[in-house]
């Protein structure tokens, strides 16, 4: 009836904390656990279970950094309110994705459900590349994070990866 999990408070490249399997191989990656199952990890009596939500801080991370170094396109979507991982579900869904047309792609994405697994997986896609995963290794992620349950060819990887990077 307990769930265990590791954490290194300086394990990753970017810094952030890392949580993981113990090092006795029970417990479970503490940071990935999808919105629909987290009802099923509760606190001990007398404490608290929390989220800190720091709601699309990876991509205003490397939009911000991506315009220091000159291309302000991706901080410029943001600021008018698009989501990559939408856009580029619109694109896996086969939409015609205009990106000099800011507004309609705007329309466009508020058809997205952010609960899909196609949301889900392009969420990935945007965070795997901007961390420079090749898309072998993102669609392996997508379908180990979605635990089987959805599968993105590395091919398609690819071409989403080209979109998101050289649209």
């Amino acid at each position: 009836g307990r769930i265990r999990t590791a954490y290194n408070e300086v394990g990753s490249e970017t810094g952030r904390i890392q949580s993981y399997e113990s090092p006795t191989g029970s417990g479970y990656n503490l940071q990935t656990i999808p919105k629909y199952d987290r009802d099923l990890f509760l606190a001990d009596e007398g404490y608290w279970m929390f989220q800190c939500d720091l709601s699309g801080a990876d991509g205003w991370t490397i939009a911000a950094y991506t315009a220091m170094l000159g291309d302000r396109t991706m901080l410029d979507d943001y600021l008018f309110g698009l989501k990559p991982a939408k856009i580029l579900t619109l694109a896996l869904n086969g939409a015609s994705v205009d990106f000099r047309n800011r507004e309609e792609l705007k329309r466009a994405c508020k058809a997205v459900d952010q609960e899909s697994w196609e949301y889900f997986a392009m969420k990935r896609v945007q965070h795997g590349c901007s961390y420079v995963e090749g898309p072998k290794r993102v669609s392996n992620q997508i379908f180990t994070d979605s635990e089987g349950k959805f599968y993105l060819s590395e091919a398609d990887c690819k071409k989403l990866r080209d979109l998101f990077f050289f649209k």
